[in-house]
């Protein structure tokens, strides 16, 4: 059962935490474990781990556009961020995205593939 104080004035609100102090503490503690755990904002990127992220970006353009595709459905910036930092359980690398870009991707960080530029533009090519 929820109780709602009303606190108009310093002296009315002491009294209150007084009366319905432990009722409160009892309140919130249940409410705490019940609450999810918030994720800690990641630290910036370094500006190599940014750049890392551009690469990324690129090669994934270039796949979409090989599976005429958008590139936004294989991977936003958010997601290579995120496999730049060393995760794994991404979308971009599960079912029809991993066989699209998401390997091309793993290769590439692995060292197994660079960018060349062209006369034609951009190419992802075996190392």
């Amino acid at each position: 059962m929820r109780a709602t104080v009303s606190c108009r004035s310093a002296p009315s609100c002491l009294l209150a935490a007084k009366r319905h102090g432990a009722e409160l503490l009892k309140m919130l503690a249940a409410d705490a474990g019940a609450a999810p755990e918030r994720d800690r904002a990641a630290p910036p990127l370094s500006t190599r781990q940014d750049a890392l992220v551009d690469a990324l970006s690129a090669v994934v353009r270039l796949k979409a556009a090989e599976g005429q595709v958008s590139a936004a459905s294989l991977a936003n910036r958010s997601e290579l961020e995120r496999l730049v930092r060393g995760e794994r359980e991404l979308e971009v690398l599960k079912d029809w995205r991993l066989k699209l870009a998401g390997q091309a991707l793993l290769e590439f960080l692995a060292g197994g593939s660079v960018l060349a530029a062209g006369e034609g533009g951009l190419d992802v090519k075996p190392r």
